[in-house]
């Protein structure tokens, strides 16, 4: 077995100038963050040799230590080999203890040490670009084209869809493991920046199979003041099926841009007639905005996991003094568990720009570096051994919506296990 310090000049904890005589990774859940590691080594080589050793250990644990702070340091990791190649963790912290009768044994070129280190709870391996497939292109890692909708009109290598598909046997480690996903601006009409970017990951389940697109346009021209109806579509029970129980954000289109219109959508059954309110998300303000989040709701709102239900209805409610005439478009449905929001700081991702949210590195950035966007949310993960879908929608920098709006996507990943 090989172990060294990396981050830096790697150091080789198994080698001439050391050597490995023990080692216990420490073992705890998934869930519990980090977790001790202990090594117990000898250090080789004169007194000079030794304390050099030594002291680049101890500045290993010190950089390891600043770098948790200070997010400009590059980050410290302790390496194992089993024989499978080098898996690495985040060092947080560690201690370099020699045993007490370090002056007598240095003098005879071997010094016995133990290492402490805190480290972050999982090994991951190399990184690793993941081939990625859609109705345009099958194992395709030069990047994927999407669109903004997912009403799959078109012929390939043009075909509007949403989302990238991700094979099961693709995805190596143990444990869940953030990706990075990379979006390149390909819309090339004019000078459209594209702006926020919503992003949510899926479990393809074969017998139930999640829909995250339904298909929806109403115009309602409304001179009242108060609540009214603008729409009630029924989920079928293959659709319940599918969704499990689960929380989704739901989001839509609208045409025109209004300051105050009022937005909510609840569950209400029967699914021909909304007499009973099972679920409601909160009423949301227009602001404006053309793609808009209406909030979360449970698919069905009971019983997670179970299939067999009864239709309810997704109802659709809008308000504004004054009334309003406003077209609404389809429904955008993505996993509340696993949801993220990219959003420009002043300037969007105009054509052949790419957007790495990067969950490898923890960081959310723009080609050239130039950093102008923050992500919101958990950084979305891929499953080991699951077949899933990363799904996706947009907006541009002046509020448009379009469907034609198009992205290349590649995605890249380190696997995760809890053991080295």
């Amino acid at each position: 077995m090989k172990l060294k310090l990396s981050g830096k000049t790697d150091l080789v904890l198994s080698e001439t100038k050391a050597a490995l005589m023990e080692f216990s990774p420490g073992n705890a859940p998934a869930e519990q963050k980090e977790v001790e590691t202990i090594a117990g080594i000898l250090l080789l080589g004169t007194r000079s040799t030794v304390q050099e050793t030594a002291g680049k250990i101890e500045d290993y644990f010190d950089s390891a230590r600043r770098a948790q702070k200070d997010l400009t340091l590059p980050k410290i990791y302790l390496e194992a080999d089993t024989g499978d190649g080098y898996v690495r963790s985040e060092i947080l912290d560690g201690v370099l203890d020699t045993e007490t009768d370090y002056f007598h044994r240095v003098a005879r070129n071997h010094v016995p040490a133990r290492i402490w280190v805190k480290r972050k709870n999982y090994w991951e391996g190399a990184e690793a670009q993941i081939p990625l497939t859609n109705e345009n292109g099958t194992n395709n890692v030069a990047g994927l084209k999407v669109y903004n909708t997912n009403n799959g009109t078109g012929t390939a290598p043009n075909k509007r869809v949403n989302y990238v598909g991700i094979d099961g046997d693709d995805i190596d480690g143990s444990i869940p493991t953030p990706p990075r996903i990379e979006i390149t601006n390909t819309y090339s009409s004019g000078t459209t920046r594209l702006s926020n970017f919503w992003i949510g990951r899926s479990i393809d389940d074969t017998t139930n199979p999640f829909q995250w697109f339904i298909p929806h346009e109403v115009t309602k021209n409304y001179t009242g003041d108060n609540e009214t109806q603008v729409s009630l579509t029924e989920l079928s029970s293959t659709f319940l099926n599918g969704a499990k129980g689960g929380h989704y954000r739901v989001f839509t289109k609208v045409h025109y841009g209004y300051q105050d219109l009022r937005m909510n959508v609840g569950l209400y059954y029967p699914a021909s007639v909304a007499l009973t309110p099972m679920q409601k998300a909160p009423e949301i303000v227009q602001n404006n905005g053309h793609v808009i989040d209406l909030g979360t709701l449970q698919l069905p709102p009971w019983l997670p996991g179970l299939t067999g239900f009864s239709p309810v209805g997704l109802r659709l409610g809008a308000r504004r003094t004054g009334g309003f005439n406003q077209t609404f478009f389809d429904y955008f449905l993505f996993p509340a568990n696993a949801f993220r929001q990219l959003t420009p700081r002043g300037y969007g991702l105009s054509n052949g720009v790419m957007l790495a949210d990067d969950g490898i590195t923890e960081t959310t950035w723009t080609s050239g570096k130039t950093g102008i966007y923050s992500g919101y949310g958990d950084w979305i993960t891929l499953i080991p051994g699951k077949s899933q879908k990363l799904l996706f929608l947009t907006n541009s920098m002046t509020g448009g919506y379009l469907d034609e709006y198009t992205a290349s996507i590649k995605v890249y990943y380190r696997p995760r296990r809890l053991t080295p």
